[in-house]
């Protein structure tokens, strides 16, 4: 079972993520787009992640929020394909914030890596790799 994480989206905006993925042929049956509540915000992602693959069904009012979406795959191909398929539905695709689990966020509270996330990407957006000093030209 993959399982994506939803902040800051509309109930529309997801459905027409998924209606655009099923178009492309892609099989939704393994795949969970679940919107996270205030509660699931403070729980720590690996003890979320378990209990969401056991009892999917999530109560509640979705979080306000930037657009984040943490991504629980295995599969690089299967991110990018929600990737491309989320950015196509939304008025700014270049708004959201994506990222997939690693063995250190697992140790993270949700809402600590959504808002680690969203800082990266808010930084990647307005600046540029070229004028930091710290950067390497690769040849």
């Amino acid at each position: 079972m993959e399982i994506y994480l939803f902040r800051g989206f509309s109930p529309e905006e997801i459905e027409k993520g998924k209606a655009t993925l099923a178009a492309r042929q892609i099989d939704l049956t393994e795949l969970l787009f679940i919107p996270v509540s205030e509660a699931m915000m403070n729980e720590r992602m690996e003890e979320l992640l378990n209990r969401l693959e056991i009892d999917p069904a999530v109560k509640g009012e979705a979080a306000p929020g930037l657009k984040t979406v943490i991504m629980a795959t295995g599969s690089q191909e299967k991110a990018l394909q929600v990737m491309r398929a989320i950015k196509a539905v939304l008025a700014d695709p270049a708004e959201p914030a994506f990222a997939m689990v690693t063995q250190t966020s697992l140790t993270w509270t949700l809402g600590y890596y959504m808002d680690h996330v969203h800082k990266e990407h808010d930084y990647m957006k307005t600046h540029n790799p070229a004028n930091d000093p710290d950067m390497r030209k690769i040849n």
